[in-house]
Formats: structure tokens, C-alpha cells, sequence
């Protein structure tokens, strides 16, 4: 049915010292077990409602909901809330990348991760960032795109804003696909894409760097690592294996976690039992040799915090593969991948996105 109520926000919370009433009202929409969202409009009524300014770093308040301007009940003690809350920076924003990863050369001076997220909640009280690392949406830099909240399907396969996207159009807007990683390697640039379309995206860092020493201290490159034909990992052979562990554990200071301060990648568990975020399914991943495909390559899945990097996370079957977990979002849930190599897990040479959750989350 249609509804359609007001309430009153405090002058506390208003920039100018005034209150002002606001509306939430929807009209009678068709609905089904299959509907994910209504449409609904709200409105200040007789005048602007301008909303108090908020810090960035503080801003989101100690329980990541910000401030609470409205609330209106509606049947069974369901409510909807109009809520004021800033943007979590990236962990590098406003900071050039080679201070952020502490490399001595190797990485810009430039400041180039200027990218703003919002934390939303899951119905399990999980929270989340709204968008992948790097998403055209939450980069400062990009005027033609920037608006954090915005996700995908926010834009239609044509180009268009909706508000009523289909499955296609969510999973072709490449404004959200983001940046693509390497398992386990600090956000020095070598991440950095430019998408044109769903199926068209290049490196900002163009050409191959060499392969590292040791994931502790980083690449020192932020140029793409292709895997060692031999070991498949961005690092050499001897120091691959074991000194993965924990590089994006747990642990929202560890030197190499790519997420915002207080977040961390999930772990599969968590990806394995995700509800109502909403995750593009990216056509294209990076390939280990540095390669990404013109051609629509299926869908990829996202990197998790403990793929790879614990030796209880992969295991070898009987014809010598290597088998490890990550997100399959092609098929709704998460899946046993397995890529042939001699030795260790070559897949995360592969480039894949990036979705942060609260540390410590459920």
C-alpha cells in the first residue's frame, strides 16, 4: 500500500540551527517475493534541510551508523532511518602512495588513491564498504563519476542513472568494478585501472616488474608482477610458500592490508554467507602473465584474506593441482578453483577485486 508520513529534525542536526520537517512517502507499487527495493521519496518540506557537516575521520560514528536524523515507524516494528554519516578515506587518501607503502622508489609521489566509501550494514549487523577498492564511483578525482554512494547498477547498461536496475545492468557497471589486486601485495599502484567499459580496461603502470624478494616488505614496484612460470606467485620461488602467511590476515595494521583503517578483507566463511550487499560480478579478471583479456572472460570472483595465505587454505588433489577458496560469484556462493602449477598457489599472481568488511565482524 501507499504510505506516507512526516517527522521532525532536531536543530541539532541541521547546519543553520533549523529544524525542518521531512517526508517519506511511496506510492502503491506492485510487489513480490522476488522484489529487492521499493521506490520511495524524501523530502524536506518548507525550506532546505541542511545537514550539520561532518568530520571524515569521525564522522561515521563509533558504531559506523552516523547520526541519526529521522526515524519512521512503519507495521510489525519496522522503521526506516534518515541518517547523516560521512565517508571512510582510503587507507592511502591524501597521501602519496610511496609514503602509504613505504617504498624508497618504486611507487609515485603522487596521490593518487583519493577514493571515499561508505560502510553500510548486512542483515547480519556485518559491516561493509558499499564499493570495491578503487571504484570509479568513490574516486575525488574522477568529477564525471564520483558520488560514494553510488554502487553498481546505479548507471544502466546504456549509460543512464536508474533507480531500477536488472541483474545485467548491475553487472555490467564497470564504474564499480574497481581496482584489481594481487594477492597479498600493498596497494603501491600496481592495482590501478582504468575502465572504459565492461569488457575494456587498462593499467594506470604499464610494462612488468621483477619478482620480489619477500611479500614483508612489499614488491617495491607498482608495476604488475607476472607469475613465475616455475611457482606462480609474484614473489621467487623460495620465499613464496610460507612467507604468504597472514600478509592479509586479520589484522587492520598489517603493513600489506590494502583496506581502510579498522577494515580487512573477509574471509570466505564471511563471503560464503553475504546477504543483501550489493557485489558486481566483474567479465574480466588480470590474468597471472599481467594480460587483460578485450574479449568478456566469464565472471571473476573476489580475493579473500585467508586465500593462499594460511597452508591450510589450499591443498594439492591427486593429479598434482592445486586447489584454493575464493568467492565464485557466478554461482552464488563459494567454490573449490584449482590452477596446475608445480608448486604453491599460482593464482594469486592473478589480478582480482576487492570488497572490506569491519575487522572483527562476524
Amino acid at each position: 500500500p501507499a504510505y506516507a508520513d512526516n517527522y521532525v529534525v532536531p536543530a541539532e542536526h541541521t547546519e543553520d540551527g533549523v529544524s525542518r520537517v521531512v517526508n517519506l512517502s511511496w506510492p502503491e507499487q506492485a510487489y513480490t517475493a522476488e522484489t529487492r527495493f521499493i521506490v520511495a521519496t524524501v523530502k524536506s518540506v518548507g525550506g532546505d534541510l541542511k545537514v550539520k557537516k561532518l568530520d571524515l575521520n569521525s564522522g561515521v560514528g563509533y558504531d559506523y551508523q552516523g547520526n541519526l536524523l529521522a526515524q519512521f515507524d512503519l507495521v510489525d516494528r519496522a522503521t526506516v532511518q534518515l541518517r547523516a554519516i560521512s565517508g571512510i578515506p582510503d587507507r592511502c587518501a591524501g597521501i602519496p602512495t610511496s609514503t602509504c607503502v613505504n617504498y624508497r622508489s618504486g611507487a609515485s609521489d603522487e596521490k593518487e588513491h583519493n577514493f571515499v566509501y561508505v560502510p553500510i550494514t548486512d542483515s547480519k549487523g556485518r559491516i561493509w564498504l558499499n564499493n570495491n577498492l578503487g571504484a570509479a564511483y568513490t574516486d575525488v578525482d574522477n568529477p564525471t563519476y564520483f558520488n560514494p554512494n553510488h554502487q553498481a547498477g546505479a548507471y544502466d547498461r546504456r549509460g543512464n542513472l536508474t533507480q531500477n536496475p536488472d541483474s545485467y545492468d548491475l553487472d555490467r557497471d564497470w564504474r564499480a568494478y574497481g581496482s584489481l589486486f594481487q594477492w597479498g601485495r600493498k596497494p603501491d599502484g600496481h592495482e590501478l585501472i582504468k575502465w572504459s567499459s565492461h569488457t575494456q580496461a587498462s593499467p594506470k603502470y604499464q610494462g612488468a616488474g621483477s619478482l620480489a624478494n619477500s611479500p614483508v616488505e612489499g614488491a617495491g614496484t607498482n608495476k604488475f608482477i607476472p607469475a613465475n612460470d616455475s611457482h606462480g606467485t609474484w614473489v621467487i620461488k623460495e620465499n613464496a610458500l610460507y612467507s604468504f602467511f597472514g600478509r592479509w590476515y586479520n589484522d587492520s595494521e598489517r603493513s600489506n592490508n590494502p583496506c581502510p583503517v579498522g577494515f580487512v578483507l573477509p574471509s570466505y566463511e564471511q563471503f560464503e554467507n553475504y546477504s543483501d550487499i550489493i557485489l558486481p560480478r566483474l567479465t574480466k579478471d588480470r590474468l597471472s602473465n599481467g594480460q587483460i583479456p578485450n574479449q568478456w572472460n566469464s565472471y571473476t570472483g573476489y580475493w579473500t584474506r585467508n586465500i593462499c595465505g594460511y597452508p591450510t587454505t589450499y591443498y594439492y588433489d591427486s593429479d598434482g593441482e592445486i586447489h584454493y577458496v575464493c568467492r565464485d560469484t557466478a554461482t552464488g556462493g563459494v567454490t573449490s578453483v584449482h590452477v596446475r602449477a608445480t608448486k604453491g598457489p599460482s593464482a594469486i599472481a592473478a589480478g582480482a577485486p576487492v570488497r572490506c568488511i569491519k575487522i572483527n565482524s562476524n
